[in-house]
């Protein structure tokens, strides 16, 4: 794709990619200043761009993974600002009804745990360890492997149910 058409294309996907940072950040000024990191990022690997594949789809791949690593930026810097409900996103580009279904329910589920069970869920997601989470949440270590462990039951059984 030449840069002419690839930078048409960037400007095309603004409106949906801001919609998609405002829908993990929750705050406009947070969510412009994502979609301007993502942008930088996406030029900045252009060459890594495989042609004839989904740019949205890799932007969206880019955009959440930068919202995750500031957001454990935050966590080690101690500030509290940040919530775990923000890493909740909408299915992006995701091809086949069921895994958009599978998406929905997913976040359905997360949705419906407590506030502490998301926030030790959503570190151990993002490939924490236990003693990292503990340490972060400053809560013991047993508590972080019950609860993630509960929650795997938890959700276990809910998948039972869903099929």
């Amino acid at each position: 794709m030449k840069f002419v058409n690839f930078v048409d294309e960037l400007t095309r996907l603004q409106p949906f990619l801001y919609r998609f940072a405002y829908s993990l950040t929750k705050n406009h000024e947070a969510a412009k200043d994502l979609l301007q990191e993502t942008l930088l990022k996406t030029l900045e690997n252009r060459e890594k761009f495989i042609e004839d594949t989904n740019l949205r789809a890799w932007m969206c791949a880019i955009m959440k993974n930068t919202f995750i690593n500031d957001y454990r930026k935050l966590l080690l810097a101690h500030e509290s600002v940040c919530r775990i409900d923000d890493l909740k996103s909408e299915p992006c580009m995701i091809d086949g009804t069921d895994a958009n279904y599978d998406l929905e329910w997913i976040n359905k589920v997360i949705a419906g745990m407590s506030k502490k069970n998301r926030i030790i869920f959503g570190l151990y997601l993002s490939s924490y360890q236990y003693d990292e989470i503990a340490e972060k949440l400053d809560i013991p270590l047993g508590t972080v492997k019950s609860q993630i462990h509960n929650i795997k039951i938890s959700l276990k059984k809910q998948l039972k149910e869903l099929i």
